[in-house]
């Protein structure tokens, strides 16, 4: 048995994990970016837009999954846009020549640095009673050590109350990394989390497997995943950043699911684009998920006034 963080690394990023075994969004469970990637990459495009010229010279996705969105991007972006798909899996079949695939984040970013349903898998250990949980990978606990110092006082400051509680500072780190290669532009993470003010007192782990929520076991067989503690990653980066629903985001950029007239030319295929527009603003579902968009440090390129 190992703390929940290492188990999770390794059954998600591990030689035999999920992600390397090419696992992920589409399979056991849906994305914005699997829902309706040409409607998400209309947004992107319009985001990268509110750029200055000059600075919008990349998207970079974190955790791109199929590459569906990257692919959305290559039919709206001109080619001197360059699109960097970031993601463990093997590069998707038939996916546009002109988008990179790699396995590590590039060491500088310029323009639009995008992370959909990333946060929410870097690892997190569960605390119970004030002793850090062990878990098989059988997904069977047992009562492990104290919780060390910094990990305790991360949770003072960020979750100091609740039955079952997950220390995020990995994530925080994790975002404050990725952020800091930013050179210019803004850095967007898009996931499902929590406040202070209402933070689960049984925390959030669970599983995800052929597309039902399940217990959370980290055997490399099925997703693993927390919700994240969004004011705490916010605090880890230095600059202006804005945390606002998916749907406010959206319908910021310019995504609307009104349903066309029957007599719009095209009826069919615009009713089917409102309809996939409406699964990413839905507040019961995608559209209540969070955008933290980020400025980091000093950087005063563009504005974030879009946002309200």
């Amino acid at each position: 048995m190992t703390i929940w963080a290492e188990a999770m690394a390794a059954g998600l990023h591990g030689r035999d994990g999920y992600y390397t075994r090419g696992r992920g969004p589409g399979q056991d469970f849906r994305t914005s970016s699997t829902v309706a990637p040409d409607v998400f990459a209309d947004a992107i495009a319009a985001l990268l837009g509110k750029l200055p010229l000059g600075v919008s010279d990349e998207v970079v996705e974190i955790a791109a999954g199929t590459g569906a969105v990257l692919a959305a991007l290559a039919e709206r972006l001109p080619p001197q846009v360059r699109l960097v798909g970031v993601e463990q899996r093997p590069r998707p079949a038939g996916l546009p020549g002109r988008v990179e695939w790699r396995d590590q984040l590039p060491a500088q970013v310029s323009g639009l640095l995008l992370a959909v349903e990333w946060l929410d898998t870097v690892p997190v250990d569960v605390v119970v009673d004030g002793r850090v949980q062990l878990v098989g990978v059988d997904g069977v606990e047992r009562p492990g050590p104290p919780v060390p110092t910094g990990d305790a006082a991360w949770l003072e400051q960020w979750w100091p109350i609740g039955d079952r509680r997950e220390v995020g500072c990995r994530r925080d780190d994790a975002w404050a990394d990725a952020v800091a290669r930013l050179v210019s532009g803004l850095a967007v993470a898009v996931d499902y989390g929590h406040l202070a003010a209402a933070r689960p007192p049984m925390g959030t782990l669970r599983g995800y497997r052929d597309g039902q929520v399940t217990a959370p076991v980290p055997d490399g067989c099925s997703d693993v995943t927390a919700a994240v503690a969004w004011d705490a990653v916010q605090a880890a980066v230095p600059g202006r950043s804005v945390l606002t629903t998916q749907a406010s985001a959206l319908r910021a950029l310019g995504i609307s699911a009104a349903l066309p007239r029957r007599d719009h030319p095209g009826y069919a295929a615009t009713l089917e684009r409102a309809s996939r527009a409406r699964l990413l603003l839905d507040p019961e579902g995608l559209g209540g998920f969070s955008w933290l968009v980020t400025q980091p440090g000093t950087d005063t390129t563009g504005s974030l006034e879009w946002l309200g």
